[in-house]
């Protein structure tokens, strides 16, 4: 069989090429990453027109490296999509966008799109429950063991916490009825971890509790949510990241609880975590712990990628 090789095409953002990254690993696709950047504002407006007329030059945006013997491209992100396609045309390969790449003709070889953002019914575009994201847990265990270690014999409930974004809000009162909830339970060791968005405050907050484990996102940057999800038997997870949602459902045994925080409207976030509860995959938090583990498959979805 012949190898496959496939190019990354990378706007620097961890949320979007991780994706790209977890994409070539499940078709067992070798990979270079090339990272693009407009040269301007006007540039990208550009793309956008030109991408109706059917028009690609590589002259609108920057590239650090000069790609060849590539099978397919693979790009996620509204910044890669027009390099995308230039890379495609010019070096005869497929092409394959992750997420909706709006405001571009949709005539990628296959689009692999997340359900909650309503995509038409096009035969080349396949819909995903979630983000794709694909965990490591080898390399996140070694890692974990640096930091905390899990003792099978005692029971624990992990807790993700996020952050503000545009659509929700977070504050300490927001979690204490949850945190007075699991102090409450017995025999229980709670493990918790913030990211990138959580508010200081809530981060000094969560020091003063009586936890099992803390990682402070502001003081170490590790992801322990792959050894959370081997371990507990319980996580909960703030509703404000599609991303961290979408590694719960897809790996692990654990149960999902979702803590649903202040929003300003409806949301993709609400569409999301409404599929995924109807789908036995995870559980609104309403005072008490479920039993919803249902996990997400995306071998059953990328199997209809074919070259």
């Amino acid at each position: 069989m012949e190898t496959i090789k496939a190019l990354i095409v990378s706007d620097g953002k961890p949320g979007h090429f991780n994706q790209s990254i977890a994409l070539c690993r499940y078709k067992n696709w070798n990979y270079e990453i090339v990272t693009v950047k407009y040269k301007s504002k006007f540039s990208k407006l550009c793309s956008y027109i030109l991408d109706k007329l059917g028009i690609y030059s590589e002259l609108l945006f920057a590239s650090d490296i000069k790609p060849v013997n590539i099978s397919v491209v693979v790009s996620t992100g509204s910044t890669t999509y027009y390099p995308a396609k230039t890379f495609a045309i010019n070096l005869h390969a497929k092409n394959i966008a992750i997420m909706l790449p709006k405001g571009y003709r949709y005539d990628f070889d296959y689009i692999l799109a997340q359900a909650h953002d309503n995509p038409p019914n096009q035969k080349n575009i396949i819909k995903l429950p979630i983000n794709l994201v694909l965990t490591t847990p080898e390399y996140n265990q070694e890692e974990m063991t640096k930091r905390f270690i899990f003792d099978n014999s005692k029971k624990y409930i992990g807790v993700i916490i996020g952050g503000p974004n545009s659509i929700f809000s977070i504050s300490i009162e927001d979690l204490k009825p949850l945190f007075e909830y699991l102090f409450s339970l017995d025999s229980v060791n709670i493990v918790v971890t913030t990211s990138r968005r959580t508010p200081k405050e809530i981060e000094e907050w969560l020091a003063s509790l009586p936890l099992s484990y803390l990682l402070r996102y502001s003081l170490d940057t590790f992801n322990p949510i792959p050894a959370f999800l081997q371990n507990c038997q319980n996580i909960v997870i703030t509703s404000d990241s599609t991303s961290m949602i979408s590694e719960a459902v897809s790996y692990g045994k654990s149960n999902i609880d979702i803590l649903m925080l202040k929003s300003k409207k409806s949301s993709k976030f609400h569409t999301l975590i409404k599929n995924l509860e109807a789908a036995q995959a995870l559980h609104v938090f309403n005072g008490n712990l479920s039993q919803k583990n249902s996990k997400v498959l995306f071998e059953k979805y990328l199997e209809e990628i074919k070259f």
